[in-house]
């Protein structure tokens, strides 16, 4: 998800919750070990556009015009000089665009450890909550632990088919 691949939150914790129960995971451990690959893709996203700096920048700007008013919304949240902004936060429990923001912040071309770790934090806690919530909907309803994994499925595919439909008609109006 961090890297930007199509697949939902109830997905991945459908998935998750699935394997912990197959395996006998607490949900803690099962959040720390989300938390462990969202953090480390979080910040290998940020590392990466932070080492391209503004030749992808103007790349994105260019293929997609109509994204660089929301852009700069968002790289003029981080570059004014404040160690933390709520709004960041407030994406990581929105989940619309919140991996996009480390992206942008690599963009930014400023030292954003200070964000960054705020950030990584909201991960952290993040996937502790969807852990907990998706156990104890489980361990109360355990008619929904059947459907679960199929829902998460579903998520996956349709995701995907979308994607590839997205992708099939923007390149046949090309």
């Amino acid at each position: 998800m961090a890297g930007g691949v199509p697949i939902s939150s109830p997905a991945m914790f459908g998935f998750l919750a699935n394997a912990a129960k197959t395996s006998g995971w607490s949900w803690l451990f099962s959040g720390l070990f989300v938390s462990l690959f969202t953090v480390a893709g979080h910040a290998v996203c940020y590392a990466a556009f932070r080492q391209f700096g503004p030749s992808v920048w103007n790349a994105i700007v260019k293929r997609y015009p109509g994204i660089s008013t929301t852009l700069s919304r968002i790289r003029g949240l981080i570059v004014q000089g404040k160690p933390f902004n709520p709004a960041l936060l407030l994406l990581r429990w929105i989940g619309v665009g919140y991996s996009q923001v480390f992206w942008v912040l690599g963009l930014s071309g400023r030292d954003a450890s200070g964000t960054l770790r705020i950030l990584f934090l909201a991960d952290i806690l993040w996937a502790n909550v969807w852990m907990f919530g998706l156990t104890k909907l489980l361990v109360d309803a355990p008619l929904i632990s059947k459907y679960l994994t199929r829902f998460g499925w579903a998520l996956l595919l349709l995701s995907l088919a979308g994607y590839a439909l997205r992708h099939f008609l923007g390149q046949k109006s090309s």
